[in-house]
């Protein structure tokens, strides 16, 4: 049997002792159809070539083991002992995180197999931005995509509402509004006040407009789904007197599992993804007005929540994570 050679591409710089990219490392290195696992950093100043630059060429690498971890400051990174060429990888698994650059998924998209890149770049492309949710609507709140000043006014005319930058990430640049009232990252804001933000959101491409939802408080629900199989769920609960339910914004989580109405939306959603090469994502959930959950977000670029989860039959999902990716580099491979 064939035995993988697998490339993660990833930026130690923000990392965390609670990043999953080491986990899921870990495991697909001890997997026994695993011959190479190499683990490459965006932050590695050698790695510019590649990854600023857009050329194709070998890159500067750790091998990794059953040991590799988090360290603080990274200094492993700095210079790398191996060198690695990304086209003789059988899967190169992307964990970078946002933002992720057009131009550098592009660059991945034209120079190599896609079918090795997880997820793929085209795939991330396509589903990276707030108006990916247009193409889901039945699953969500009513959604309004909004692009000039003339109707966001009209919108936010309309009651209370949240805008969400369209390339936005971790619950930054969220906006509620409520008639006069504006809450955003700053604090609260009067609609004249928060007009210049809210301008400089519209200069940026726009926002993602949908209704308040009162149950907001019962929590944003992460649903982690790899190859069609949902490995792990969180609930998000936001911090006493906010709102956000990011972890970012000073939410807590704690385990669960999708209902029903999620399940059927995973579903769906696997159908217009996986297709894409959208292998990995992350769906969020919240409580909508009528008691049933609706989907507020999907993520396809680096999915938070892994190393937290565990599968419905209680595997660590960053161990299911690694597994389902070596069935997949396998199944291309053959």
């Amino acid at each position: 049997m064939k035995k993988l050679r697998i490339l993660v591409l990833t930026d130690h710089r923000g990392h965390q002792p609670s990043n999953s990219v080491y986990a899921i490392v870990r495991a697909l290195a001890q997997h026994p159809s695993v011959h190479e696992v190499f683990l490459a950093s965006r932050g590695t100043p050698a790695n510019a070539a590649f990854f600023e630059n857009r050329q194709l060429t070998e890159i500067h690498a750790l091998q990794a083991d059953s040991t590799t971890d988090w360290e603080a400051g990274g200094a492993r990174f700095a210079q790398p002992p191996l060198r690695v060429d990304p086209r003789d990888m059988d899967l190169i698994l992307l964990r970078l995180p946002p933002p992720l650059n057009d131009d550098f998924l592009r660059f991945l998209a034209h120079t190599l197999d896609e079918r090795r890149v997880v997820n793929r770049p085209s795939g991330i492309l396509s589903t990276g931005s707030k108006a990916f949710l247009l193409e889901v609507a039945a699953l969500c709140p009513p959604l309004e995509l909004i692009t000039d000043e003339a109707a966001l006014l009209a919108y936010i005319g309309r009651g209370p509402v949240v805008l969400k930058p369209l390339k936005g990430y971790g619950g930054h640049g969220i906006i509620r509004i409520d008639g006069p009232d504006v809450w955003s990252e700053g604090g609260h804001l009067s609609l004249e006040e928060a007009l210049p933000l809210l301008r400089e959101g519209l200069d940026r491409g726009g926002y993602l407009g949908m209704p308040f939802l009162r149950h907001v408080d019962q929590g944003d629900k992460r649903i982690i789904v790899v190859n069609g199989e949902v490995v792990g769920a969180s609930l998000r609960v936001p911090a006493r007197g906010h709102w956000l339910c990011n972890a970012a914004q000073g939410g807590h989580s704690i385990a669960t599992e999708p209902d029903e109405d999620e399940l059927r939306m995973v579903a769906h959603l696997n159908e217009v993804l996986l297709p894409r090469g959208v292998l990995i994502y992350g769906m969020d959930t919240l409580m909508g007005d009528d008691g049933h959950r609706v989907l507020s977000e999907v993520n396809t670029s680096s999915i938070g929540g892994i190393l937290q989860s565990v599968t419905p039959a209680g595997q660590p999902a960053a161990l299911r994570t690694a597994e389902l990716l070596v069935r997949y580099a396998l199944e291309v491979a053959a």
